[in-house]
């Protein structure tokens, strides 16, 4: 996620942002009821009715799919650490209605239990329901979960979903958690909800937690940046919409686009990727062009016309040289959409986000694109746990932004107090309240962000610029596809040296906290009161 420009525009862009709020909606505590779990939307009989319309999508080969992932993780060992569930196929149709900014939704999931151990309890994560969202309007309900075909106890409370299991499911064993689910878009220019005439769909589906030497992680939604952590998958994607609403979705086509009355339904697949969003707006425009061998796609509202030909020459330019730098891109298609929003621009793999609410200049467009774009290699191939180190993909993606711009400079100890490394509650922050601090605190930007990026920046300067982009690739190549931790960048680092650089980053302000579990957290308290339950939930 990029940045307010700079952080002495962020104080009036948050507030900005907060104007946009509309408090429609009190908190939902989560509930069960009628076999309905979360928020009232729609009446869930009158949702289930319109579930069963949704489209049917192209019945997916899992065990090709199976195949073809684990081949490509197969040539990226990470740190052999075990994540899991592994082994994901997920299967998502959902259908849109932008008169009542609302969508129902089907999800399949298709895991493998390589934790070790029988696992009678699954977590997902519902980042809709967030309170920044509910605020806003929105809500997420979940209904009708099962696994293996038999009806499984379901929890929704926050932003936390456990499935309980009838039968526990064995270590090596595999099986499919399906449900319903229906949103109310939250009125609000941002990543997820509606404004004006554009659905943003980011983070809109139930996604399987992931669980990692410290269990199940379940962290709070962090509105300022991001708290997600998930791993590579193939998806499946139908999507449902009016004709003349025009969709982008992660991946691509699986088929043809087929027009059913006045409906027109778009099938997807995007493969190896950590999750998928989508963007539609009846009035979008589309530029096309091709970066090596990646079909470069933008998407531009009439108003954001006059950008939209930089937003595809700094794609293209940014695909070219951060592939150069940092290992090849290796998917076919990357799409920019051009919205509303406040916050600069947000990353998904094979699509990205850029904000234009208030305008934009074309230096602050090339950045925000250039940021968002080198969020492809961190976050989307070299993932982290976003919420517990968020630099390892923020100072990265600044990095490369600002190498791009040729607007790097080297940092000063006296800019910040904070740890670039540690996590984001940790900053005083609008999300976490009772913290010293206050709503507009830049201090997790100037950290994560401007400073991590200036530690790169010195890194590359002591190791030489072709030392630096070999350890890269190196470092790209050996995680690509899976999870990277702070101990994991410092020793590639070290390796590339010559020489330990653990004491260089620590007086850096980075240091690993990769064993951290949630009570050893003086933070924990916020956490809890955020999404109702404690951040990681251990075995």
């Amino acid at each position: 996620m990029q940045h307010i420009r700079s952080v002495r525009t962020r104080t009036s862009a948050l507030k900005a942002m907060a104007a946009c709020f509309a408090l429609l909606m009190a908190w939902l505590a989560g509930a069960c009821s009628g076999g309905r779990l979360g928020g009232p939307a729609l009446p869930w009989r009158q949702a289930a009715r319109a579930a069963a319309t949704l489209p049917v999508s192209a019945a997916p080969d899992v065990a090709g799919d199976v195949a073809a992932l684990e081949q490509k993780l197969a040539a990226h060992p990470g740190d052999g650490e075990v994540r899991g569930p592994d082994q994901l196929v997920y299967n998502l149709a959902v259908r849109l209605d932008p008169v009542q900014h609302q969508f129902q939704g089907r999800l399949s999931v298709h895991l493998h239990n390589n934790l070790g151990r029988p696992l009678d309890q699954l977590y997902f994560n519902v980042w809709a329901n967030a309170p920044h969202y509910r605020r806003a309007g929105g809500s997420e309900q979940v209904a009708q979960v099962m696994f293996n075909g038999q009806p499984a106890k379901a929890h929704l409370q926050g932003t936390v979903l456990v499935v309980t299991l009838s039968q526990p499911l064995a270590p090596g064993a595999c099986g499919t958690v399906t449900m319903n689910f229906q949103s109310v878009l939250p009125h609000i220019a941002d990543r997820f909800g509606w404004y004006r005439t554009t659905l943003s769909l980011g983070n809109w589906y139930p996604v399987l937690a992931v669980h990692d030497n410290n269990g199940w992680v379940t962290p709070p939604f962090f509105t300022d940046g991001e708290s997600f952590y998930s791993l590579t998958a193939v998806y499946h994607v139908a999507v449902d919409a009016p004709k003349g609403l025009l969709v982008a979705v992660s991946g691509e086509p699986e088929t043809a686009v087929v027009n059913q009355g006045d409906r027109t339904v778009y099938r997807y697949r995007a493969m190896a990727v950590r999750d998928v969003a989508l963007v539609a707006d009846s009035r979008y425009r589309v530029l096309q062009a091709q970066a090596g061998h990646t079909a470069v796609y933008v998407y531009y509202t009439p108003e954001q016309a006059a950008q939209s030909r930089l937003m595809l020459d700094v794609a293209k330019q940014a695909l070219t040289s951060f592939s150069q730098h940092y290992g090849p891109y290796p998917y076919p298609t990357l799409r920019v959409c051009a919205m509303n929003g406040w916050f600069g621009g947000m990353e998904y793999p094979e699509l990205v986000m850029v904000s234009f609410l208030g305008g934009n200049s074309p230096d602050e467009t090339k950045a925000d694109v250039a940021h968002e774009v080198a969020h492809q290699w961190f976050y989307g191939l070299v993932g982290d746990d976003e919420y517990l180190t968020p630099w390892l993909d923020e100072s990265f993606a600044t990095f490369a932004e600002q190498r791009f711009d040729k607007t790097l400079a080297g940092w000063e100890e006296s800019w910040v107090r904070d740890d670039v490394s540690n996590p984001v509650s940790a900053f005083p922050n609008s999300d976490f309240p009772g913290q010293s601090g206050n709503a507009d605190s830049p201090r997790y930007y100037d950290a994560v962000y401007d400073k991590g990026a200036a530690v790169l920046n010195d890194l590359m300067n002591l190791l030489g610029e072709a030392r630096f982009d070999a350890m890269m690739q190196s470092y790209v190549q050996r995680f690509e596809y899976r999870v990277v931790t702070t101990t994991d960048f410092i020793q590639a680092a070290s390796a590339a040296a010559g020489r330990d650089l653990t004491g260089y980053f620590s007086t850096r302000g980075i240091n690993p906290r990769d064993a951290w579990s949630a009570p050893q957290m003086p933070w924990v308290r916020t956490e809890t009161q955020e999404n109702g339950c404690g951040w990681h939930v251990t075995p």
